[in-house]
């Protein structure tokens, strides 16, 4: 079983959203971690940033290059 890291951050939940609608088409297990705790009433987000995409170790090379395709695109 391969290690699970913190592969990229992320902005927002837009940007989240369409990442993972990307790592899902291409059959890249992943999870979108947010950065929140409702004790702190967004401490976290100000601090962290809004979220980050955790996955597989062996997948990272893959999940950095389609982020930036994305982010460098029209979409964004």
């Amino acid at each position: 079983m391969s290690k699970v890291i913190n592969i990229e951050d992320l902005n927002d939940e837009v940007e989240a959203n369409i990442i993972s609608k990307y790592l899902e088409k291409n059959n890249i297990p992943h999870f979108i971690k947010k950065n929140e705790d409702l004790a702190y009433d967004g401490l976290w987000r100000m601090q962290l940033g809004w979220g980050h995409v955790l996955a597989p170790e062996e997948y990272k090379d893959r999940i950095i290059k389609l982020i930036e395709e994305i982010r460098n695109s029209k979409i964004f």
